[in-house]
């Protein structure tokens, strides 16, 4: 049965780790250097990446234009459109909600839905 593990290669010069991989344990992946892969039981002494990616990819990250002040939201015809300096000018702020947390909880707040995370894309699955 497939679970997810860290895992890391077993060439102590290469180094290469996998956090949150899914993996069968009596198949597990190799490396991409060719050595094998092992689990990592050590999970206690995990170092995360320093870099850690965004859970949503910018291209389709959810902006908002919202005012601390007054609590009010505005919504940007798309993501990468610069704000009109009417409302830079009024306050608003550009908040980028880049982790689907972000997302989910901005949608709760404010009681609205995001498509995309909500609904099936028409793909028949």
């Amino acid at each position: 049965m497939a679970a997810i593990h860290d895992i890391k290669c077993t060439n102590p010069d290469c180094g290469h780790e996998s956090y949150d991989a899914l993996v069968i344990p009596d198949r597990l992946p190799f490396c991409l250097c060719g050595s094998a892969m092992e689990i990592r039981w050590d999970i206690s002494q995990r170092v995360a990446p320093v870099t850690i990616p965004s859970t949503v990819h910018p291209r389709e990250q959810a902006v908002v234009w919202h005012n601390e002040r007054t609590g009010s939201v505005a919504y940007p015809p798309m993501n990468n459109v610069p704000m009109p300096e009417r409302y830079s000018a009024n306050g608003y702020e550009r908040k980028e909600l880049n982790t689907l947390a972000k997302l989910d909880k901005f949608c709760k707040d404010k009681n609205v839905t995001n498509e995309k995370t909500t609904y099936n894309s028409g793909n028949g699955v």
